[in-house]
């Protein structure tokens, strides 16, 4: 049993030497103090503690701060708190689905196309990943009455291309509608 002693006394050596500091473990088992002893330990625990719990109160601080600029920020623009899907369905009913763009038209272009049915907001022109034109975009009028008069321009020529114009389709969830799950055949 002397040379199992010894073997671990060295690998505690090795250790300590290792970590180039003496734990108390190893000083008790060497038979001596270990260097600073409990107290100073304990003394760095206290401020590591100490340290923590201020970066507590610093996060508590900054979360408070926050919660306060959300609640100016709702008071200052309600209409951003307030908004529901409800307002995108209004949209929806603003705006058209143009197909068979050519893929050289610009926003611009499109918008001159269909002023004579109304004032129009906004033109999308849709892209694929790589931001290269797909050859349709969508197109928002002010009024109800914008949007049913682009129908008619429905088969126009734009740019040399038939344009299919269509009332813009409304998303819906794919979980109202069933999904892809289950056997289709």
């Amino acid at each position: 049993m002397d040379d199992l002693d010894k073997e671990m006394a060295a690998a505690e050596e090795e250790l300590a030497a290792a970590y180039a500091e003496e734990t108390p473990a190893v000083a008790e088992a060497k038979g001596g103090k270990a260097e600073g002893g409990a107290k100073e330990g304990e003394g760095e625990e206290d401020e590591l503690l100490a340290g923590i719990e201020k970066q507590m109160a610093d996060y508590d601080n900054t979360l408070g701060l926050i919660q306060e600029n959300i609640e100016t920020i709702d008071k200052t623009f309600p209409d951003l708190a307030t908004e529901d899907k409800a307002d995108d369905a209004q949209y929806d009913e603003l705006s058209v689905y143009v197909g068979q763009v050519d893929y050289n038209a610009s926003a611009e272009e499109l918008q001159a196309h269909f002023s004579s049915c109304g004032q129009v907001v906004r033109v999308t022109i849709l892209g694929n990943r790589n931001g290269q034109p797909k050859g349709s975009a969508y197109v928002q009028f002010e009024t109800k009455e914008g949007a049913s008069q682009a129908l008619l321009l429905h088969d126009s020529t734009f740019k040399g291309r038939k344009i299919q114009v269509m009332k813009k389709r409304i998303n819906v969830p794919s979980a109202h509608r069933g999904g892809r799950g289950g056997y289709r055949g």
